[in-house]
């Protein structure tokens, strides 16, 4: 009896204490706004998911196997791509140069043929190794003998026309000039279309040295292709933003102008020419800033 007494008294405390946590957790909901004092009925619980499919198990990838690293001479090239390809390109192109020098000197020492046969074979020569050049290029893809073949053409056209006009003056001073605007042409578009330098420093130097390979003297017809080859040198220049052809056109046109001011009696023209002269070099220097900022000037 004393243990069944004791057990309804333990659940008669138990029950009071039930209702004063109610009446306590009562109050504290009443206390906070916007709490709603009736109770919502539990939420069922949600559904469990069906079991996925296990993923297939991904192949296992093997390690990149590492070979030895072969000397690179720049990106993408090896030792045995520069001796085999670009050097030997090179010596070729040299060698072909070399041998039209030579034939025109051997042909003017001997007399084999005349004067004028001469220049047409070293005209026709060039151009054949430049046509060369450009389909080995566009048809063949991008290849170092290619481009050791067109520069070593307009070398050999820029001799040729040197020979035909201060030496031997089968062309004329204009008629020199104009074609060695068209060498130069020539040559400055292959460049800009081929993204190269060494083409480009043959085509444009070249034509702005023209008055002094064909042996022109200081005339008006000289001063004016003089201009217009600058020009274009500066055009290229800003377009393909090669700095150096700024130096090598300064250095091959300045001495030009100044011999050209030199013999002219007056002062009124010189310095128009002069002032024409630094004006381009001013609107190359700030387009060139323009394309290639820097930090400093």
């Amino acid at each position: 009896m004393d243990q069944e007494r004791s057990l309804e008294q333990r659940l008669a405390e138990l029950e009071a204490l039930v209702r004063t946590l109610v009446v306590r957790v009562t109050e504290l909901e009443l206390q906070e706004p916007g709490v709603r004092t009736v109770r919502e009925a539990p939420s069922a619980p949600p559904r469990p998911a069906p079991p996925s499919e296990p993923a297939a198990p991904t192949p296992a990838v093997p390690p990149p196997t590492t070979s030895a690293p072969r000397k690179v001479i720049r990106p993408g090239e090896t030792l045995e791509d520069l001796l085999g390809g670009r050097i030997l390109a090179w010596l070729g192109g040299l060698a072909i140069l070399v041998g039209v020098v030579f034939f025109l000197a051997i042909a003017v020492d001997r007399g084999w043929i005349g004067v004028e046969a001469r220049v047409a074979l070293a005209f026709l020569g060039s151009t054949l190794l430049l046509a060369v050049g450009l389909f080995l290029y566009e048809r063949r893809d991008q290849t170092d003998a290619a481009v050791a073949a067109v520069a070593t053409a307009l070398a050999a056209l820029y001799a040729s026309l040197t020979y035909a006009t201060a030496s031997k003056d089968v062309i004329g001073q204009e008629v020199g000039l104009l074609v060695a605007a068209l060498i130069g042409a020539v040559g400055a578009a292959i460049a800009v279309r081929w993204r190269s330098q060494l083409v480009g420093a043959l085509g444009i130097l070249g034509a702005l040295a023209a008055p002094v390979l064909v042996g022109g003297d200081t005339s008006t017809v000289a001063l004016a292709f003089m201009v217009i080859a600058l020009t274009s040198a500066v055009a290229v220049l800003l377009w393909q933003r090669w700095g150096w052809l700024a130096i090598g056109a300064f250095v091959v046109s300045a001495p030009q102008f100044a011999l050209w001011a030199d013999d002219r009696g007056d002062l009124a023209l010189p310095l128009l020419v002069l002032a024409l002269h630094w004006a381009l070099f001013v609107v190359a220097a700030i387009g060139y800033e323009l394309r290639v900022p820097i930090a400093e000037l």
